[in-house]
């Protein structure tokens, strides 16, 4: 059998992390008690790692991310979190991304495992990681046929809230002009 190394990202193991945060205590917990055989990494917020560490599964190595909880972390993470994972990928050598919540970054080699939106489709399929990549091509294009994405930003936009603005602000923050 082959041992894989699976990263996790346990951002929202915080107090504030909600049902996301529920899910990844269960989540990691169960698999520590369950899953001998493979290697696990725990990606956490740096200001929250104490935290973290208090509900997560002692055994498996918990990483930091580069960014804390506060607002401008947030805005550092949406505009910078592909080079850290990029990096990170390459350094790591992970067999298995798994994002919680919604989002997860491009990957090189490693195989995505996004979840949390899994109860809103029925378009649900078993994959081992045996299968050859096609075959999961396959059946991801097959399920994205009944799949209908609206478009998020326009959506956002039409309310009034403008990345342009958003981008204005932010370089005057930058720029110490706030």
């Amino acid at each position: 059998m082959k041992h894989y190394k699976i990263a996790i990202n346990c951002m929202f193991c915080q107090p504030r992390g909600g049902g996301i945060k529920e899910y990844i205590v269960n989540l990691t917990n169960h698999l520590a008690k369950a899953d001998t055989d493979n290697t696990y990494i725990l990606y956490v917020l740096e200001d929250q790692l104490d935290f973290a560490k208090s509900l997560l599964p002692q055994r498996f190595r918990i990483k930091t991310l580069p960014y804390n909880s506060d607002f401008l972390s947030v805005v550092r993470r949406s505009l910078f979190s592909q080079r850290f994972w990029t990096h990170e990928e390459e350094t790591e050598q992970f067999d298995i991304f798994h994002s919680p919540f919604f989002h997860a970054p491009r990957m090189k080699r490693a195989k995505l495992v996004v979840s949390d939106d899994i109860c809103l489709t029925e378009n649900i399929a078993k994959l081992s990681l045996e299968q050859a990549p096609a075959i999961w091509a396959d059946k991801i294009t097959s399920m994205l046929d009944s799949f209908h994405r609206t478009d998020g930003r326009k959506a956002i936009e039409d309310k009034g809230y403008s990345v342009a603005e958003t981008i204005k602000y932010l370089e005057q923050v930058y720029e110490g002009k706030l």
